[in-house]
């Protein structure tokens, strides 16, 4: 494996966080334990080079194994669309005002966010994730996101069943799993408050 890090010195620093978003989210699909690595060490992966290198790598060694277990995305795979059915949507209704991987660590937070909401996942664990997460979009926090745009780009989502959305959600410990939620007004309200009050919360 060969990694070319020069051109980073050439990137803007929201440049830098979308790719950074792309590496929260392949540790987190990883596993809890890969996501508390990542989350120790993440101010440090924009202050030495030799630690952006590190996660780079880790990176696409998750995805790698990923790739080999299920070359035609029929399981294990699907996780790593986690946050990325949230992050289109938000992509397609800030007409791409926001940078594809801040959209998706957006997304992973927002994800986390439906999870406990649903009853699948703990606030603790929420409140323990969103910091680093909510830290690589900070300067996008409060981008304006018209939920009907939102809500109708999510629900064109070529994964989606008839009525149901088709999300990647985290469980009650952390670990991903594929999950149909129901197209309702109560969805939709989730969404809302995300927007509205828990994504401007450091």
């Amino acid at each position: 494996m060969v990694i070319a890090t020069e051109f980073l010195d050439t990137l803007e620093l929201r440049e830098l966080q979308s790719g950074v978003g792309e590496m929260l989210k392949v540790h987190i699909v990883d596993g809890p334990r890969s996501f508390d690595r990542i989350d120790a060490a993440y101010d440090a992966i924009f202050a030495d080079r030799a630690v952006m290198l590190a996660f780079i790598r880790a990176s696409l060694e998750i995805k790698k194994r990923l790739i080999e277990i299920d070359e035609f995305d029929r399981g294990p795979r699907n996780l790593m669309n986690y946050g990325h059915s949230f992050g289109h949507a938000i992509e397609a209704a800030t007409e791409f005002a926001v940078p594809h991987g801040i959209a998706v660590t957006i997304g992973a937070d927002m994800a986390n966010y439906v999870a406990v909401r649903l009853g699948r996942m703990s606030e603790d664990k929420f409140r323990h994730m969103h910091p680093v997460l909510r830290k690589n979009y900070r300067d996008y926090a409060s981008a304006p996101v018209p939920i009907e745009t939102f809500i109708g780009a999510l629900g064109r989502d070529k994964k989606n069943l008839s009525g149901k959305f088709s999300l990647i959600l985290p469980n009650r410990d952390a670990v991903l799993e594929k999950v149909d939620v129901p197209q309702t007004d109560g969805f939709r309200d989730f969404c809302i408050d995300f927007f509205d009050t828990q994504r401007s919360r450091a």
